[in-house]
């Protein structure tokens, strides 16, 4: 039978529904995040022989994801920045100061709002999503996971997550991850 990945919820921390789906992995269950069994017909995402998603699995599944909506995301959000976005990331970002990390980036759509003289390194976990970034003026920009920083504490003044927690495999695992020492953190799950 063939598996697609379906979710990277960890087994405890699965909701009820999706529990029912695990299978216990053959080594270890530190490493496995998820499997869901997907029927023979299907043509969609990576499938695997065996059904045990580790983390790596789970995260190269969400960085072909995002690489991929990287084409139309904005495109898809334009109504609601319009509406929406664009005023809240105003009125949100203007209290940023210093060197700010702006985790899970994305297209770079807060780099208009920043006020002159902020240092922005933006990171996301698509690097796709990070050539839009650059697109739109970003100059420091990494790859990386929102659960596994490269920054040691007190490496910066304000730390900025906006309309990316939601897509966290572990969001609390992420904000612990964040630098502390900071003293403006701006957050929109």
């Amino acid at each position: 039978s063939r598996f697609r990945p379906r979710s990277c919820f960890e087994g405890p921390d699965a909701p009820p529904g999706l529990a029912k789906s695990f299978r216990t992995p053959p080594a270890g269950p530190s490493s496995v995040v998820a499997s869901l069994p997907v029927s023979e017909g299907s043509d969609s995402g990576p499938t695997m022989e065996r059904g045990w998603l580790t983390r790596m699995d789970c995260l190269r599944h969400l960085q072909q994801k995002w690489d991929g909506a990287s084409r139309w995301y904005d495109f898809a959000t334009a109504g609601l920045e319009v509406l929406i976005f664009r005023r809240l990331r105003s009125q949100l970002l203007k209290s940023a100061a210093g060197r700010v990390l702006e985790v899970a980036a994305g297209t770079g759509s807060n780099l208009a709002h920043y006020p002159s003289g902020t240092d922005v390194i933006t990171v996301d976990l698509s690097s796709r999503m990070l050539l839009k970034a650059r697109q739109r003026g970003a100059r420091k920009v990494a790859v990386m996971d929102a659960q596994h920083l490269a920054f040691g504490d007190g490496s910066f003044d304000t730390v900025v997550s906006t309309l990316g927690t939601c897509t966290f495999p572990d969001a609390v695992e992420a904000l612990r991850e964040m630098p502390s020492g900071v003293t403006r953190v701006v957050l929109v799950p």
